[in-house]
């Protein structure tokens, strides 16, 4: 084979892909000084692009066409690559073919960054080959990276290459975090991406929440993204209850997201109780949520009787739910009675805690006394019961007894039946002597009652 000029290996090149590889192995002459201007290179990148199928076909075919293009690039693309020294020619072999440039980057990739220096630069490339655009994001990532200063080109990247700005995030999270600064912006990301929203949040909850500052905010990202809404929930739920502030707010929750309002009122039961103040709302969440409104009762069930003034309105919670109404009537009865003194109360309160001079008070004071003791209290300490115990070893011994003699007949051992049936005795007198002692009438026991005279 002889030595080609660059036009003489382009045509070779656009006949014969195959016969175009072979003398590129042959190196019958120095690789490095077939393209000498940007013009011949430009030409065999178009050429091709130009030869790529524009429809299936198969890869051995495919193959035949990029096989001497990378093998000349990958010998002298050091060499092409100083014919690019400016990113404008650069763009412009992009242009025409953005697989022979990437495949120029891959070989001379220090030639090629060095022509990026912005974030306009890299949004060109972007637009022009979006692969490129990826190889030298990752190429060099602090000086790319450093071209996003804010949220507008953050959102930029977002919408033209979505894995890149995941990267971006990924590597600098408080960097990109801070290009954040409203709920505006975070829901505007939220549109464009909710997997990324979802992820900023992760990795910058605490920034984020600070974003939500009313109802409507939080019921906005509730609609757009109902498991972004909890995990904000879950990181702050005490900011999240401050932000509902009437019932019609906590029953809008209810219709929206069930399972989110149990949990609010969970984590803040008193607030939300505190939104409550007709017996009808509380019927209302009855009816959308029982469970909710059963634990209402039982966390404060005065306090939902307050709401029941009337007969009427018990009345028409009962229909609904009979046993709800059931609870709360006897909330209501025992906050009525709670506020009178028993008659046990009374009478402590009508005991004297000094010495009077009255004879007839003093003695209704002992008589008080004398009743106190002769009917203990709850808590006074009981006497310990023998007789039962004993009445316990007395069957044990007799139930022993039994066996042993069972097992002296079986066995043919007289002294067992003669041990069996001492033990069996003696037990059963025990049993029988503690039983009398245990059901003795209580007129016959110690009165340790004082009498007065």
């Amino acid at each position: 084979m002889a030595i080609l000029t660059a036009d003489e290996f382009i045509s070779l090149y656009q006949s014969n892909p195959k016969k175009a590889l072979l003398w590129l192995q042959s190196k019958e002459m120095d690789l490095t000084r077939l393209f000498t201007s940007r013009d011949e290179v430009e030409r065999l990148a178009a050429m091709y692009y130009a030869m790529l199928p524009s429809h299936n076909l198969s890869t051995e075919i495919i193959r035949e066409i990029y096989e001497p293009i990378y093998y000349l690039v990958n010998a002298a693309g050091n060499q092409i690559a100083d014919l690019y020294n400016t990113l404008s020619a650069f763009m412009k072999l992009v242009k025409i073919s953005s697989g022979f440039a990437s495949q120029l980057f891959k070989v001379a990739p220090a030639k090629i960054e060095v022509l990026f220096n912005s974030y306009n630069d890299f949004m060109a490339l972007e637009e022009a080959s979006i692969s490129l655009a990826s190889d030298l994001f990752h190429h060099n990532f602090p000086k790319v990276a450093s071209f996003f200063q804010n949220f507008h080109q953050f959102m930029a990247l977002e919408k033209a290459h979505s894995s890149l700005a995941a990267d971006l995030l990924n590597k600098q999270t408080a960097r990109v975090a801070d290009f954040f600064t409203s709920y505006e912006q975070f829901m505007a990301l939220e549109t464009a991406n909710s997997s990324r929203s979802y992820d900023l949040f992760r990795k910058a909850p605490a920034k984020i929440a600070s974003f939500f500052t009313s109802f409507d905010q939080f019921m906005a990202l509730e609609t757009a993204h109902s498991s972004l809404a909890y995990d904000l929930f879950r990181h702050n739920p005490a900011k999240i209850a401050s932000l509902f502030t009437t019932f019609e707010q906590f029953m809008a929750l209810e219709v929206a997201h069930s399972s989110l309002a149990s949990d609010l009122f969970k984590k803040a039961p008193d607030r939300i109780i505190g939104l409550f103040t007709k017996a009808d709302q509380f019927i209302a969440l009855e009816k959308a949520h029982y469970s909710i409104a059963s634990d209402m009762v039982r966390h404060a069930p005065e306090k939902i009787a307050l709401l029941f003034s009337t007969e009427d309105s018990l009345q028409r919670l009962a229909a609904n739910n009979s046993s709800l109404a059931d609870r709360i009537s006897k909330a209501r009865k025992t906050k009525n009675t709670s506020s009178h003194p028993t008659r046990q109360q009374a009478r402590s309160y009508s005991r004297p805690d000094t010495y009077s001079p009255n004879p007839a008070s003093a003695a209704h004071s002992f008589h008080d006394q004398a009743y106190t003791y002769s009917h203990a209290s709850p808590t006074a300490p009981a006497r310990t019961n023998y007789s039962f115990y004993l009445q316990v070893f007395g069957g044990l011994m007799a139930t022993a007894g039994v066996g042993l003699i069972i097992a002296g007949i079986i066995l043919a051992q007289p002294e067992f039946i003669g041990i069996g049936l001492i033990a069996a005795v003696v037990g059963a007198g025990i049993g029988f002597f503690s039983g009398k002692v245990t059901n003795q009438k209580p007129d016959e026991e110690e009165d340790l009652t004082f009498k007065f005279v």
